[in-house]
Parts: structure tokens; C-alpha cells; sequence
């Protein structure tokens, strides 16, 4: 592929091909909508709608957070949605410098939309 080819391939994004990903009102990336459906499968961390996926807000805590997801990532890694494991953590937070709000495994970065 040259780098024209990944130009053009840049300048086709679809943003309604997306849904926000929110955690406590924050977009931290955008997902797919066929992995958003995958999320819905697991409503006591995703709250899912046509319009976003939620984190759920019973999960406070950057540990909660990271460890409830990683439960999730994991078993959609299970069924191949999520390829490529490494057992990497990657930090999500809103800029380089801040606190990370969770980490997930760097697989997943991608499916999540966030800033990888």
C-alpha cells in the first residue's frame, strides 16, 4: 500500500459508521457499530444505545474500571472479536499527560476507538 493509498483510505472516515464511547460524560473514543452491538452483551458495564456506548457508572474507580473491561475484552478476544492479544496495558485518559481513567489491552485500543 503506498502512502497515497493511505491518504485516501484516511480522507473516506465515516463518522456515522461510529458511536461515541463515553465514561462519566468524556468521549474517550469511537466504536464501531458492530463491536457497540458486541459491548451490549454486557450490561453491567456497557449501556449501549444507537447513539453511544456508555461505561457503566457504577464503576468509579480506575481499577474497577480496568478490571470490569478487561473481563469483558477478554471474553469478546474468546470469540475473535478482539485479535491480535498482546496482554499489554494501555493507558486511556483524556491527553498524554493526564490520569488514566482505565487501561485496557492494547489489542483493543483500535475496537475502542481510542487514541492508540
Amino acid at each position: 500500500m503506498s502512502l497515497l493509498d493511505r491518504i485516501a483510505d484516511c480522507a473516506t472516515f465515516d463518522p456515522t459508521a461510529y458511536r461515541p464511547w463515553r465514561i462519566d460524560g468524556t468521549v474517550y473514543g469511537l466504536t464501531a457499530h458492530a463491536f457497540a452491538d458486541a459491548l451490549a452483551a454486557f450490561p453491567d458495564v456497557f449501556d449501549v444505545d444507537a447513539g453511544e456506548v456508555r461505561l457503566a457508572t457504577s464503576l468509579t474507580t480506575s481499577e474497577a474500571r480496568t478490571k470490569a473491561v478487561a473481563g469483558v475484552l477478554e471474553t469478546l478476544r474468546d470469540h475473535g472479536l478482539v485479535p491480535g492479544w498482546r496482554g499489554e496495558h494501555y493507558p486511556v485518559s483524556r491527553s498524554f499527560h493526564a490520569e488514566p481513567i482505565l487501561t485496557i489491552e492494547r489489542a483493543a485500543v483500535s475496537r475502542m476507538g481510542s487514541k492508540g
